[in-house]
Formats: C-alpha cells, sequence, structure tokens
C-alpha cells in the first residue's frame, strides 16, 4: 500500500545500507544535513511493507531502483527520451559481465554511457544489472500504452 507510511527507514552512507531506523532519520531538510553530507551520508530511503516470499536480494534490487529514481532523478519518462537505442540493456549487461569476472577489455565498448562503468563487487553489480533490466521493462511497458 503506497499510502500507508514506512515500516522502517534505511540509512545509506557512501553507496551502501549502512542500518534500518523506525523513525524517520534527519534528511536534507534538516540544518544538520550539510555536514552530515560531507561526511558521506546519503538520504534515508523508505522501506515499506515486505510482501511475503521476497528475499533480501529482490528488495535489494528494489532498493537500488528506487535509489535510481530518487538520487540519480532517474524517471521512466526520462528514461524513454534519453535512451532509445538500448542503453539500458547495454549497461546491464555490462554489470553481469563484470559480476561474471569477465576481463573489463571484453565488454567496455559495449558501455553506452560517457561515464565509466563504477566497479563493484559481484553481488553489487547484479543488482545494478536487474536494477538496469526493471527500467528498461517500465520503460518498454510505457510505449507500449502511447
Amino acid at each position: 500500500d503506497k499510502t500507508a507510511p514506512p515500516l522502517a527507514w534505511v540509512n545509506r552512507r557512501g553507496g551502501k545500507a549502512v542500518g534500518i531506523v523506525l523513525q524517520r532519520p534527519t534528511g536534507p531538510e534538516s540544518p544538520s544535513w550539510p555536514k552530515r553530507r560531507a561526511l558521506g551520508w546519503e538520504p534515508s530511503m523508505p522501506l515499506h511493507a515486505n510482501v511475503a516470499g521476497i528475499s533480501p536480494e529482490v528488495m535489494a534490487v528494489l532498493l537500488e531502483l528506487q535509489r535510481q529514481r530518487q538520487e540519480e532523478g532517474y524517471t521512466v519518462e526520462a528514461d524513454l527520451d534519453q535512451y532509445r537505442d538500448g542503453e539500458l540493456v547495454k549497461a546491464a549487461a555490462c554489470y553481469a559481465m563484470q559480476a561474471a569476472g569477465i576481463y573489463p577489455m571484453r565488454y567496455a565498448s559495449f558501455w553506452p554511457f560517457r561515464s565509466k562503468q563504477k566497479v563493484c563487487k559481484p553481488a553489487e553489480s547484479l543488482t545494478k544489472a536487474v536494477a538496469l533490466i526493471l527500467a528498461e521493462v517500465e520503460c518498454a511497458k510505457a510505449q507500449t500504452l502511447q
């Protein structure tokens, strides 16, 4: 239920979840936020009711997709306008190859963006890959509704 308040908040620092709290922590609207931001803290993400049977790995993918939306500002509409040549799928494939331990020179030419691909541990690479694929699926669905 999207109208229900979050059950908890995920505290994040340096791009990683570092804890869960039950009360909403201070965020960008707080006077102390610039100091926290300088120390590497990021806005906390709300954690809504878990669906029975969803693993922590699936929750990590959903949190990554939500992070891309909240922090990076990505939306389905913006993705549709900006990415027309399979960029999201290509980026997902590169993260999957990184997770598989394939030498980067073998897939670096497929990376579709100007920025360099982030180097991640295998589990984090797979989480990013699946979140990118979900974003592409959302775009495909939105295109069929246009």
